[in-house]
C-alpha cells in the first residue's frame, strides 16, 4: 500500500521534485525552486488531490486519508533539516486537527489566494 501512496504522490509533482519515504508511513516531498506563487499552487494542489487517495488492495480499493505539512524555505533558514522539522511539526498539527488536512507555513499571499479544500475533513 505504501508503494501505491508513493506513486500517487509522485504523480502530483514535477520531474525535478523528490518524493521519499521519511519513516513509517510518512513521506517527504522536496520541491525544487518553489517561490511564493508556486507554493500557493502547491498548497491548493495538495488540498484538492492528496488528502484522500484511493489505492487498490486485495481485489478491492482502500481510501487512504493523508495529512500534509508544508514548509516553505523563504523564511530565512537555508538548512534543509530546519525546513523538514517545520514540515514535520505542521504534519502533526494536521493530524491533531482532524487528519486529512494540509497545514502550511504562513506566507504573506496565501490568505487571499488559497482555494477551498475539496477533500472531506
Amino acid at each position: 500500500m505504501l508503494k501505491e501512496v508513493a506513486g500517487k504522490l509522485k504523480s502530483q509533482v514535477r520531474g525535478a521534485d523528490l518524493v521519499a519515504r521519511f519513516g513509517g508511513e510518512e513521506f517527504t516531498i522536496l520541491f525544487d525552486s518553489v517561490n511564493e506563487e508556486k507554493f500557493v499552487k502547491l498548497v491548493n494542489n495538495c488540498r484538492k488531490n492528496l488528502t484522500m487517495i484511493t489505492v487498490p488492495f486485495g481485489g478491492s480499493t482502500l481510501d487512504v486519508g493523508v495529512s500534509i505539512g508544508l514548509a516553505h524555505s523563504n523564511t530565512g533558514d537555508k538548512v534543509l533539516e530546519n525546513i523538514i522539522n517545520r514540515a514535520d511539526v505542521l504534519l502533526y498539527q494536521a493530524k491533531r486537527n482532524g487528519r486529512r488536512q494540509v497545514q502550511f507555513d504562513a506566507v504573506a499571499s496565501l490568505e487571499t489566494e488559497l482555494e477551498p479544500c475539496a477533500a472531506s475533513v
